[in-house]
């Protein structure tokens, strides 16, 4: 029973050196920069040891992913049942996504990249997230039209264009800096946050030249 115990907590070991290794690897040199003998070497694993724990190169990645975005399940929920206004809701949402994207997982921004340059490495966990976050988003806007606060939209585009205003950042600018991923302070994730919600929620035109002309 000791030997078993013991064992399982050896590969338990190994699986997790090889996950902090992998994700290192595949946030600094990219998902092809990085072979499976790259990664068993600096994680003191076996070769074997990748495809036993994961199934291969692109189930470890997922598991990388999927262990980064483990954040955004919980804050997915946590949102539809606060008390917040529709306005506070979406602007929460886009926040907490910018906060940990840009600053505090700034590797998570680099495997959100190679996702886009390889769509079949996104794994299903990841795309259900998304789902959900894109039907939390869809609840809120509807809360916010039955108030009155909200008028109507294609939700499901509305989704994907406020959650996109981000992209320039998370999949842009590591190619327009050559690969320098800094993360971004905490008062230039506000701004970027404040600006996308103010301009998704009210636009840019001035009330004088709203859509319904002339004051």
């Amino acid at each position: 029973m000791n030997r078993l115990r013991a064992g399982r907590r050896t590969e338990k070991a190994t699986r997790d050196r090889i996950l902090k290794t992998a994700g290192e690897m595949f946030a600094k040199r990219g998902y092809d920069g990085v072979s499976i003998r790259d990664i068993t070497g600096a994680a003191k694993a076996n070769l074997g040891a990748i495809t036993y724990h994961f199934g291969g190169k692109e189930g470890l990645f997922a598991e990388v992913l999927g262990r980064e975005m483990e954040v955004f399940e919980n804050a997915v929920s946590g949102i539809e049942v606060s008390g917040q206004s529709p306005e506070e809701k979406l602007k929460f949402m886009l926040g907490f996504y910018a906060e940990r994207v840009l600053r505090e997982r700034p590797r998570l921004r680099v495997l959100l990249a190679e996702c886009v340059s390889g769509s079949s490495r996104l794994p299903k966990r990841a795309r259900n997230l998304l789902r959900r976050r894109n039907a939390a988003f869809a609840a809120i806007v509807r809360q916010g039209q039955k108030e009155g606060v909200f008028g109507e939209c294609d939700t499901e585009v509305a989704a994907w264009n406020y959650f996109g205003m981000l992209a320039a950042y998370i999949l842009l600018e590591p190619l327009v800096t050559d690969g320098r991923r800094n993360a971004y302070s905490a008062s230039f994730v506000r701004r970027v946050v404040d600006t996308a919600t103010g301009i998704f929620l009210n636009g840019l035109k001035t009330r004088k030249h709203g859509r319904g002309g002339a004051a």
